[in-house]
């Protein structure tokens, strides 16, 4: 059983693992972003899919036709929690997409047409990343940190 991320934009497709709360992006012969023609036999062969297994996705689409392939077994619930689902969703434009969650469990978390977060009281401190902790290969590296940090932050553990 496995989470993943599906992004869609103007018929081009990312795709991450998600672990632990953390998007996890997974390449395509060295590409972010693939063409969605034939996306999902590009998809099951990249993950070594078997029919046996069950996956979770969270999917942002501007493509209303774009739906998971019906050979691919849909989970009953994701792994990944859902508080750390939710901070992926709000992470969403809806104004510009849709988002959909395959098991659907949208009644339990908040997907809305348009993104509204929640204001956090923060202290004067800035919050600065060392840079051991950031990692180059990422092109999302400082969005990832500070929502790492946010989520940190708000778990009480700073």
């Amino acid at each position: 059983m496995a989470d993943f991320y599906i992004q869609v934009k103007n018929n081009m497709a990312k795709t991450s693992r998600i672990i632990d709360g953390d998007l996890e992006i997974i390449r395509f012969a060295g590409e972010e972003w693939i063409s969605v023609n034939l996306y999902w036999q590009q998809f099951k062969n990249k993950i070594e899919y078997t029919t046996t297994e069950k996956l979770a996705f969270v999917i942002d689409t501007d493509i209303n036709s774009f739906n998971v392939d019906t050979s691919i077994s849909i989970a009953d619930k994701f792994i990944t929690s859902e508080q750390d689902l939710q901070w992926i969703i709000n992470g969403i434009d809806t104004a510009c997409s849709q988002a959909f969650l395959y098991p659907d469990i949208s009644t339990r978390l908040k997907v809305s047409s348009a993104v509204k977060g929640e204001q956090l009281s923060v202290d004067k401190k800035t919050v600065k990343p060392s840079i051991e902790d950031v990692d180059t290969a990422n092109s999302n590296v400082l969005q990832n940190y500070y929502r790492k940090a946010t989520r940190n932050f708000k778990r009480g553990n700073q």
